[in-house]
């Protein structure tokens, strides 16, 4: 993973915890650290008992939350390119085919607010046919970009309400 994919990820992610949790600053990684995606899954999952009623999350949740962490520190970087993002946005939308969220099936958690933020560029520059291709990951995408917190200054993507193409 590229120093700029991983510098853009943990911003993402302190944007994120900033405005549900208060000030955290998570950009001290070097290389020296070790892995990112245990930097990250320590960040998040430090931080993540207030999007669960304040409960301390299970083991199948902390499970969930690791593995889009992976998830994301492996694939994401894709998600910056239109030509190499196709085969992740697939994937993506299969996944949310059976649930509305990635690690709920009732409220986003962290997970898809940094989801929303390494997708927006993608979401906002792919056409209209390709959003339909994409239904599940575009319903979603539409449903998370209407929390104001988790949009931030970010513009809207649009999307049809008719299936244009067929």
């Amino acid at each position: 993973m590229g120093d700029s994919f991983l510098t853009f990820l943990l911003s993402e992610i302190e944007l994120c915890l900033n405005h549900r949790q208060g000030f955290l600053h998570v950009k001290d990684f070097n290389k020296e650290n070790g892995n990112p995606g245990s930097l990250l899954t320590n960040v998040i999952l430090q931080t993540s008992g207030s999007q669960n009623g304040g409960e301390p999350l299970s083991v199948i949740q902390k499970a969930e939350f690791r593995q889009w962490i992976e998830y994301i520190s492996i694939y994401g970087h894709l998600l910056q390119n239109s030509s190499s993002s196709q085969p992740v946005l697939k994937e993506l939308n299969d996944v949310l085919c059976a649930k509305s969220f990635f690690t709920s099936s009732s409220y986003p958690t962290i997970i898809d607010a940094v989801f929303y933020g390494i997708l927006h560029k993608i979401m906002s520059s792919i056409t209209f046919q390709e959003k339909e291709q994409y239904v599940n990951l575009s319903r979603w995408f539409n449903t998370i970009q209407h929390d104001s917190i988790v949009r931030r200054s970010r513009s809207m993507v649009t999307f049809s309400k008719n299936t244009l193409y067929t």
